[in-house]
């Protein structure tokens, strides 16, 4: 490609989690400045640049349209609509009915990735395209409590899911964790806003004003409306404001200051 003239990439990453970008991204600058490196060299910065992209992508690794115009690997239909970092697919699963009603399902799994209690996951049921998000509430490591489990452990949880949601006894599914953390930024960034517009007394500056109502030219003086009201005849302009008047402009705002 860069023999070809290729001098530009564009990742689309629209509606993408913050982990996705970044891994993306990382791969691909690897791939970039790997091209002059030996082979030896380049073989492994490559292993090293498609794992970050197995675990950034909802969906398989593939070459596209490059090789093939029916690429087969090119849609994944089983995994649609996933995104996250992919911890690794279930290995076991227990399922036990609970005294609300409900279906506890206990899982096991050889993780890919860390995980910690208090992580926001999504458990896809590749059999019936089901998923379940949760809170990691509960971690078990070798039969003991750990509120952390490290890449190659095998760990254990439980999640409580409603009675209706059938899940397959020869379940087969992947779990993923959520990237929340650019939510929970711009939801403390948007809370210290408030709090310092709260605080701050805004005032008005004329001049400027004067200068946005003569950029939208609005010709001053009343606008007369000759609405028919109840019991009265039709107007003569049929409701229209007359042709000589522009419509005034209306700027909506959070607050009267």
């Amino acid at each position: 490609m860069r023999d070809a003239g290729v001098s530009c990439l564009k990742i689309v990453g629209r509606l993408k989690s913050a982990q996705y970008v970044a891994n993306t991204v990382a791969a691909y600058r690897m791939a970039l400045d790997s091209l002059d490196e030996p082979d030896a060299v380049q073989e492994k910065i490559l292993q090293e640049a498609h794992r970050l992209l197995d675990e950034a992508m909802g969906r398989k690794r593939s070459s596209g349209y490059l090789l093939s115009e029916k690429p087969s690997e090119a849609i994944t239909p089983s995994q649609s609509g996933n995104s996250g970092r992919m911890l690794g697919r279930i290995k076991g699963m227990q399922q036990e009915r609970t005294r609300d009603g409900k279906n506890k399902l206990t899982l096991q799994i050889l993780l890919a990735a860390q995980v910690s209690e208090g992580d926001r996951l999504r458990l896809h049921d590749e059999q019936s395209g089901n998923r379940f998000s949760f809170t990691l509430r509960s971690l078990q490591v070798g039969g003991q409590h750990r509120k952390t489990a490290r890449s190659g452990q095998k760990a254990q949880f439980s999640l409580v899911v409603e009675r209706k949601a059938q899940v397959h006894r020869h379940f087969q599914g992947t779990l993923f964790k959520v990237d929340v953390g650019s939510r929970i930024i711009a939801e403390r960034s948007g809370h210290k806003r408030r709090e310092k517009l709260s605080t701050h007394k805004v005032i008005a500056d004329k001049g400027k004003v004067e200068d946005i109502l003569a950029q939208l030219a609005w010709k001053r003086g009343p606008v007369t409306l000759n609405l028919a009201g109840k019991g009265q005849g039709k107007s003569k302009t049929g409701g229209r404001r007359p042709a000589q008047k522009e419509p005034p402009w209306w700027v909506a705002v959070a607050k009267l200051g």
